[in-house]
């Protein structure tokens, strides 16, 4: 697909909150709210609807590592260099408990597909499943790694696991028998983060060295190589359809991908810091990123309308390509768009306190009004009001000089198809000329 087709990835909204960097996101099943996870020991929950208010959730006593959101239950999982898992019951009653999953961090927690199991990777070179039900009783541990585990993830039939450890490796789990069926050694980077591709053919990482591999597990072979970021890439994420992929990396930049193609196509510079953290919502018409820089960006994709008309569509070969260093990464075809945006300050609903069982009084602790309110901006203590207008202004001035550099890309490429046209009818007047 061309950079040139399609209105490209659009800001949609720019949250801010947390007091620390973003560790992950997690989009619910109907894309109505988005879950952020951080550094500061908090998680926070984001409403897409106007007006709506923000709420944080602080019961972690560390950096918060992961979240993830159930598809069949209004259940959240987050997960805690504390050692601990804890499950949130995001209903009218709401209510969390925790277990210690680990002897050391826990770096990832996933849901199984039908949302009965839990996966979770640790510092402690393991990867364990739990029921969700039953007090998180415990299933199985998988044990390979020499290393600390860095990220693991659930196949989408839930047949399979992959993970990524410090060991520069990543493992492939038939998750019935426990046994890892294949390893796939990282000779350059670290890997940091993997996810399986919709169609369970294939698994992609991210690795430290600034690269991203595919991986056909089928014939235990590199599929397609990336080395289109300047830094680290920390995290990526596939679109649901198997079309697309993001990746977010230590050089600012969010990346899209076309893995019909293989190659970069827009190159997104919103963020002020490394970016931590993207992914995917489940309908694939948007996706978020998160960074050091503690904000978190919702983006509309519309990079592809009539792909997106078709979500589920897993069942499409992605193009193979060859295994190459970029001359220029600056020279790969990609759309740059400089972005910023101010989002209206919301309120923020603290419940840290809120104890684990749910309350007698049959009141949504979430829905009350009495309920502590924050700012949504971490720096509202810190900056005067004077300041704020000062970024403000800046943030439109940055609006404004994109959507002038874009008009004159867009009136470039006519211009240059004007010339090409006239060129030709020159050409062809010459030939049809008196003789």
């Amino acid at each position: 697909m061309s950079s040139d087709g399609g209105n490209g990835p659009s800001l949609e909204r720019l949250f801010k909150g947390h007091k620390g960097k973003i560790t992950s996101l997690t989009f619910n099943s109907d894309t109505t709210q988005l879950v952020s996870s951080s550094t500061d020991t908090s998680l926070m929950l984001w409403n897409f609807k106007k007006e709506a208010r923000a709420y944080k959730y602080e019961k972690h006593t560390d950096s918060v590592t992961g979240v993830h959101f159930a598809t069949s239950k209004k259940l959240l999982a987050s997960c805690s260099k504390d050692r601990s898992v804890r499950l949130w019951k995001l209903s009218i009653k709401p209510n969390s408990k925790d277990f210690r999953a680990h002897t050391s961090s826990v770096s990832s927690v996933q849901f199984s597909s039908d949302s009965s199991t839990l996966l979770t990777a640790s510092n402690d070179k393991s990867i364990k499943i739990w029921m969700t039900e039953h007090h998180n009783k415990f299933l199985a541990t998988f044990q390979g790694h020499t290393n600390w585990v860095n990220c693991a993830r659930f196949s989408h039939t839930d047949q399979l696991i992959v993970s990524c450890s410090e060991d520069k490796t990543v493992k492939i789990w038939d998750k019935l028998s426990g046994c890892c069926t294949h390893t796939f050694q990282e000779p350059g980077g670290v890997p940091k983060y993997v996810e399986f591709h919709p169609s369970d053919k294939c698994v992609a990482v991210c690795l430290s060295d600034s690269t991203i591999k595919i991986y056909d597990i089928r014939k235990h072979d590199m599929h397609q190589y990336y080395p289109t970021h300047t830094e680290a890439v920390n995290q990526i994420s596939f679109h649901p359809n198997g079309k697309f992929m993001i990746s977010g990396s230590s050089d600012k930049t969010v990346k899209v991908y076309d893995l019909m193609e293989g190659r970069v196509i827009y190159t997104l510079e919103g963020h002020e810091g490394p970016v931590t953290a993207v992914t995917f919502s489940g309908d694939g018409h948007a996706f978020a990123s998160g960074g050091e820089d503690k904000m978190v960006l919702i983006w509309k994709s519309n990079f592809d309308q009539e792909v997106l008309a078709h979500p589920l569509d897993t069942s499409s070969k992605i193009q193979e390509t060859e295994c190459r260093k970029e001359k220029d990464p600056t020279k790969v075809d990609v759309r740059t768009e400089f972005l910023g945006m101010v989002q209206p300050d919301i309120e923020v609903s603290s419940i840290g306190n809120m104890n684990s069982d749910s309350s007698d009084d049959g009141k949504n602790p979430i829905a009350e009004r009495s309920s502590t309110l924050s700012s949504v901006n971490s720096n509202s203590e810190e900056t005067s009001l004077q300041d704020k207008d000062v970024d403000d202004g800046l943030n439109m001035a940055k609006i404004i000089l994109a959507s002038l550099k874009l008009e004159v890309q867009n009136l470039q490429r006519q211009l240059t198809g004007v010339i090409d046209k006239i060129d030709d009818l020159e050409k062809i007047t010459e030939r049809v000329g008196p003789q």
